[in-house]
């Protein structure tokens, strides 16, 4: 994957899932990337080392980044990408569900005026 390509989807990726304010949605969706994150292994002494990175991080966000980051790294082969598909449908859900939620809010922003 190239640097470019890699950034683009990092921050697209890491711009979807923060619309995800439920404590809950956010569990689901941290357990869905850890999920496809170790579908993706990087060898026994990196993804050890990973786990105790990924204890570190307090807050969803910084979750997130991690995961998201470790999800894109290395090469991107047909394999990947059939990964990267299917955490893409399995997080469409949960992303779609935020987005209306924030949008919701947004708008009710602007109705008391």
């Amino acid at each position: 994957m190239s640097d470019k390509l890699k950034a683009q989807w990092e921050v697209t990726l890491k711009n979807i899932l923060y619309y995800v304010e439920d404590s809950t949605e956010q569990d689901k969706m941290l357990g869905i990337l850890k999920k496809y994150n170790d579908q993706l292994p990087d060898g026994k002494l990196k993804d050890t080392w990973e786990k105790i990175i990924l204890s570190t991080k307090k807050s969803y966000y910084d979750k997130v980044d991690y995961l998201i980051s470790d999800i894109l790294s290395g090469k991107l082969d047909n394999e990947k990408r059939r990964i990267l598909s299917a955490m893409l449908n399995e997080i469409k859900p949960i992303v779609e569900h935020a987005e209306r939620t924030f949008w919701d809010k947004l708008c009710a922003l602007f109705r008391w005026s």
